[in-house]
């Protein structure tokens, strides 16, 4: 079935999977030619835009597949890390925002807007994503990393102290927290 856009997006898959790069292209080019709708789509477009180093491409098919208003978690934390790898942050930043409406239990989705509206220069609500996340997730040292350093950025000295010091009692050991403390 030569018109059948799922055909060719497996065989795309595959060829992406195994470092066919063209064959990949010409496939998943014929899945968006045959429906420009078809989910995930314009996603495996935008990893061969990664992988060929080409960042309009990337930001292009991210935007494409954003259209669709996808609901997965795992699409819209993929098409997350990819803007953010292409310096797309408000996109990102969007991306990560639905990801937490959908699961506002995920501390790792928390973690991860904080960080993008960091980048994006919303360093208030980055700081905000990260409380989020450790009170979802005290243990989440990454996420005490991340708000030490907003907080540093704003100047709150105390309370980056304050997380610094709370993060070393979970983990006295912690490089990156200690690296915050001798800053």
């Amino acid at each position: 079935e030569p018109d059948d856009p799922r055909g060719h997006f497996l065989a795309g898959r595959r060829y992406l999977a195994v470092g066919r790069y063209d064959e990949a292209s010409v496939a998943l080019r014929r899945v968006v030619e045959l429906s420009p709708s078809f989910s995930r789509g314009h996603l495996m477009l935008a990893r061969l835009a990664i992988r060929q180093d080409d960042p309009v491409a990337v930001r292009r098919h991210c935007r494409a597949e954003m259209m669709r208003r996808p609901d997965d978690v795992g699409t819209l934390e993929e098409l997350a890390d990819m803007l953010l790898d292409v310096a797309d942050t408000s996109r990102a930043v969007a991306c990560l925002k639905r990801r937490v409406a959908i699961a506002p239990s995920d501390a790792r989705a928390w973690q991860n807007l904080g960080v993008a509206e960091c980048w994006h220069g919303n360093t208030m609500a980055g700081v905000i994503a990260s409380r989020r996340a450790l009170r979802l997730d005290p243990t989440n040292l990454v996420a005490a990393n991340n708000l030490a350093l907003a907080l540093l950025e704003l100047r709150e000295i105390d309370a980056a102290a304050k997380v610094v010091v709370d993060g070393l009692r979970v983990a006295p050991s912690h490089r990156l927290l200690r690296r915050v403390r001798l800053r």
